[in-house]
């Protein structure tokens, strides 16, 4: 699942993904996700840190409360090492700054993907 308000960001990113094989949802905002995840289990989630209704790092600590083996990647436009720090120690898989490095960030859903306990796509 990709979250972001940015809906181009969001579209191209679910482009991107879909093309790699991936099946993939989208959310413009944090009830949108929290809501498809009660009712689909998404094996990870790329989280925009700056949604119109919640903290993205918030969001992160409910996906990983109750869904514990959930990838969870952070995007985010606004670099601060506070964040950074805070949002691994809250369980994120990774941290990429804006503007994204496509490549860069695919390499590592894929990788958390194959070491975690899905082992596909």
């Amino acid at each position: 699942m990709i979250i972001d308000d940015d809906d181009l960001m969001g579209e191209t990113l679910q482009d991107i993904f879909q093309e790699e094989g991936y099946n993939v949802a989208t959310a413009s905002n944090g009830r949108e996700a929290i809501n498809k995840v009660e009712q689909t289990v998404f094996n990870a989630a790329i989280i925009d840190i700056k949604l119109p209704d919640m903290d993205g790092i918030d969001l992160l600590r409910k996906f990983k409360k109750v869904h514990p083996e959930m990838i969870c990647i952070i995007i985010t436009g606004y670099a601060d090492l506070q964040n950074a720090i805070g949002a691994l120690k809250d369980g994120a898989n990774g941290y990429f700054l804006k503007p994204l490095y496509i490549e860069e960030l695919v390499f590592r859903a894929h990788q958390e993907l194959e070491s975690s306990a899905y082992g596909e796509n």
